[in-house]
């Protein structure tokens, strides 16, 4: 009955933001339980989108390795592969951890989908900069002289690699400076 509460919030029609309140009592909860319920759900949802309600909700785990799970998910996506893996690749910007940041350095490198690959873009610059790294500035500028693709929104892949490579650029030498 411990875990009633999280039954509770992956049966809401929309989880946008958990309440202080919530995101304290979630954390509360035996996380071995919670992740069990919660990747159940993820992995065979009982109705329709709880399956991001679950990941919404493992992403919010203090004690729970959601770089490892957003890495292993990228790697094995549920379907549609490409909208999981944009919203996937978006997530992983967000955690500053260096396997994140080698993920994403992966998925601009050698992913077959332009979108992915933008999106992957998108966060880039900002995980960089936190970790101080200009590891991705190679990949970036072989990506903007000979990458292919777009992102569905008018941008093409050059496009998305020049913007992220020059954003590192000049978020690390504000850094320095």
């Amino acid at each position: 009955m411990v875990l009633d509460f999280v039954e509770t919030l992956l049966a809401q029609r929309i989880i946008t933001q958990l309440t202080p309140d919530d995101l304290a009592r979630l954390n509360a909860l035996p996380t071995a339980d919670v992740v069990a319920l919660l990747l159940e759900r993820f992995r065979a949802p009982r109705f329709k989108d709880q399956d991001s309600r679950a990941l919404y909700l493992l992403l919010q785990l203090k004690h729970f390795d959601r770089v490892g799970f957003l890495i292993d998910v990228f790697d094995h996506p549920p379907e549609p592969v490409e909208d999981w893996q944009v919203g996937l690749a978006l997530d992983l910007g967000e955690f500053d951890d260096p396997r994140a940041l080698a993920k994403l350095i992966e998925i601009v490198r050698d992913h077959p989908s332009g979108g992915v690959r933008c999106f992957a873009m998108e966060n880039l610059p900002r995980l960089a900069i936190a970790l101080d790294s200009g590891e991705p500035l190679a990949v970036l500028d072989d990506v903007a002289e000979q990458g292919v693709g777009e992102d569905g929104l008018g941008f093409t892949v050059r496009d998305c690699a020049r913007w992220a490579a020059r954003t590192i650029r000049n978020g690390l030498a504000t850094k320095t400076n």
